[in-house]
């Protein structure tokens, strides 16, 4: 009984690592996303307002922050867009009117804050306002979808830029109060023929005056 003992606890020892190891690689938390900002993607063109997403949802979170600064800022300036003190798991962080800053390239960055004081980075750069000039090359559109224990894959949808065409013109209709040449000659003779009989009544007239005062 003692040798059955003995070996039953050596047996454990020399198993020991290999189930602690099998125990860590089947530790479901390994597959979680760290943080990250989904959308927007780095070098897409942004108009109006936009919806960011992203996932803060780690161990010991404690606070989310969301910026932005210019891509060729070496002051190294962040301006605040979101805070937050609840986590997002793949989802909406916030929306943000791009309309309100200038056209340029911008870089955002997402900072989650630990409770023991440090800090989880995402960043992507090279983001395109192009709300008052033209958008130069296509922008595909990225869409997350997510499931408990499931990987976040992106899917990419291309949409194509629309240019408006320019105004048609739109011909006239014929204006009928117009005067064609035919027309004007007619009124021309017209008026003569007024002005010879205004004459010739004239002319009568004075005859008869000069009749009567004989």
């Amino acid at each position: 009984m003692q040798y059955l003992t003995l070996l039953v606890f050596f047996a454990s020892l020399l198993l020991a690592p290999v189930l602690d190891s099998a125990a860590q690689e089947s530790d479901p938390t390994d597959d979680l996303p760290q943080v990250a900002i989904y959308l927007p993607t780095p070098g897409q063109a942004l108009q109006g307002t936009i919806s960011i997403t992203g996932h803060t949802s780690v161990e010991g979170f404690l606070r989310a922050e969301l910026s932005f600064a210019y891509t060729q800022d070496l002051t190294d300036t962040w301006f605040l867009i979101y805070e937050s003190d609840k986590t997002v798991s793949a989802g909406e962080l916030t929306q943000w009117d791009t309309s309100t800053i200038t056209d340029g390239e911008y870089n955002i960055r997402l900072i989650v804050t630990l409770e023991d004081g440090s800090h989880l980075t995402a960043q992507n750069t090279n983001l395109r306002v192009r709300n008052y000039t033209p958008i130069e090359t296509q922008t595909p559109e990225f869409t997350v979808t997510h499931s408990p224990g499931d990987t976040l894959v992106p899917t990419i949808t291309p949409t194509s830029t629309v240019t408006p065409l320019p105004p048609t013109a739109t011909p006239l209709p014929p204006n009928p109060a117009q005067i064609t040449p035919q027309d004007l000659l007619v009124t021309i003779g017209k008026g003569i023929l007024v002005a010879f009989g205004f004459f010739a009544l004239m002319g009568i007239y004075q005859f008869i005056r000069s009749v009567t005062r004989r």
